[in-house]
């Protein structure tokens, strides 16, 4: 599937609902997981957001499975509308989310290009009888070629508060950040919070990228290996703080509790610029 405006050129593959490849005046700006240090490429974060490190929870007195980052990731959705101007494509709950989450869902995601821009919008239904609990975020990777070059700047000159653990969070100064390789050999990922910005732009010398985070509470970046061509920017909804849950879905994490028949929006934008 492939949107193209003229201006950027999207093509998009079933696994996952992802964007395969992004170009912008002929350059390629997303990485496509092709690279020695990770397989990903710009996954849902949906149910939860990392994982337990048993890759097990219990909910309700009953044992569950979990991979990293939850369901979306690891599916194959259902297109639903391909008409040249916009893509949707959609994940309903099945005998194998349910052997993972035991709640039934329906899961749209809806792409369109405006402009330089990418509009990347979420649907998320209860179609269970229960309220259903998640966490949702966002792991676009984009490529860098010169990290020396490469900046992050925030919209605001402001102080973030690093989350490091839950005992030892400090502030960061932020407007232009260049410390992502040293901070991020660090603290594995960087976790930021507490931010005025609605959106962070990334510098390079080929291209900008602006990604619109302004509908959610948690920033994270990362990449896997100093040597790896790729940073991740990351909105999230809540902390990754589960690794050691025994239940992710418990009421001590920042949790959507959706009501059966209900449908939870969210979206964000990428710029190129």
């Amino acid at each position: 599937m492939i949107l193209d405006n003229g201006i950027l050129k999207l093509e998009l593959c079933n696994k996952g609902g992802e964007m395969s490849s992004l170009t912008y005046k002929g350059l390629d700006v997303l990485y496509k997981g092709d690279g020695p240090y990770w397989s990903g490429k710009n996954p849902t974060l949906f149910p939860m957001i990392s994982s337990p490190n048993s890759k097990k929870y219990i909910l309700d007195g009953k044992e569950y499975p979990c991979r990293n980052h939850g369901l979306i990731r690891y599916a194959t959705l259902d297109t639903i509308c391909d008409d040249g101007n916009k893509v949707v494509m959609e994940l309903k709950s099945n005998e194998e989310t349910l052997k993972e989450y035991p709640f039934k869902f329906t899961y749209h995601i809806t792409y369109t290009l405006d402009g330089n821009k990418v509009l990347i919008n979420y649907d998320i239904t209860n179609d269970d009888d229960k309220v259903m609990p998640f966490t949702f975020g966002l792991h676009p990777a984009f490529i860098v070629r010169d990290f020396e070059k490469m900046s992050l700047v925030f919209e605001e000159d402001e102080e973030g508060t690093v989350i490091k653990d839950a005992s030892n969070n400090y502030k960061m100064k932020l407007g232009e950040y260049k410390n992502f390789l040293k901070d991020v050999a660090e603290l594995k990922t960087i976790i930021l919070k507490d931010l005025k910005s609605k959106y962070v732009l990334m510098k390079t010398e080929e291209y900008n990228v602006k990604v619109d985070m302004s509908s959610f509470g948690y920033l994270g970046l990362w990449n896997a290996d100093q040597r790896a061509d790729y940073i991740c920017i990351e909105p999230w909804l809540s902390n990754n703080n589960i690794k050691e849950a025994i239940n992710p879905f418990a009421d001590e994490f920042e949790l959507i509790k959706l009501n059966p028949n209900e449908t939870y929006k969210i979206g964000y934008y990428i710029e190129l610029c």
